[in-house]
């Protein structure tokens, strides 16, 4: 990854933040907000190639900017967000090098499992390990939208060839 590349990715997600937490928090959905920078973060994940550091840069910056507008200390968010990624990257190479490495079934999967343990291991940090309606709310609404910019991901940067983030 580029020098630039880094710069542009930080800007993104520097602007998805903001995004999200001074105008997305007006838009709650049974009382959940949206995790822009998590479904990005992941988005990112799940479409770059098997390059680990890459996985570790998207990582602390996806992570740093949860735990900066999170009410807890940092580094929770940056650890979960390491160990999501890695998993992304492992369970990715274990599959076949065919065109439906990048399918939509992949994708519901291992978001839902990854959503599901960052929430679950973010709440047991917090110490607030509550199940409830709340969670699988919160689970449904950021699935809903992270399926909508995966086919936005999957026909405007793997259809072009010439995306910018190509080698990402």
């Amino acid at each position: 990854m580029n020098w630039w590349q880094s710069i542009i990715l930080i800007t993104i997600f520097y602007f998805v933040a903001i995004f999200q937490n001074s105008f997305l928090v007006y838009f709650k959905l049974f009382g959940v907000e949206l995790n822009l920078i998590f479904i990005l973060f992941f988005l990112f994940c799940f479409f770059s190639k098997n390059n680990y550091l890459k996985i570790i840069f998207l990582s602390l910056l996806a992570g740093f900017l949860l735990d900066v507008f999170s009410v807890l200390f940092i580094g929770p968010s940056i650890l979960l967000c390491l160990v999501i990624g890695l998993f992304i990257k492992k369970i990715k190479s274990q599959l076949k090098e065919t065109d439906n490495k990048d399918s939509i079934f992949s994708f519901l999967i291992l978001f839902s499992v990854s959503f599901v343990a960052y929430n679950a291991l973010y709440l047991f940090f917090a110490d607030s390990l509550i199940i409830n309606w709340n969670l699988l709310a919160d689970y449904i609404y950021n699935l809903c939208i992270a399926i909508v910019l995966f086919f936005i991901f999957k026909f405007f940067l793997i259809k072009n060839k010439q995306y910018f983030w190509k080698n990402v």
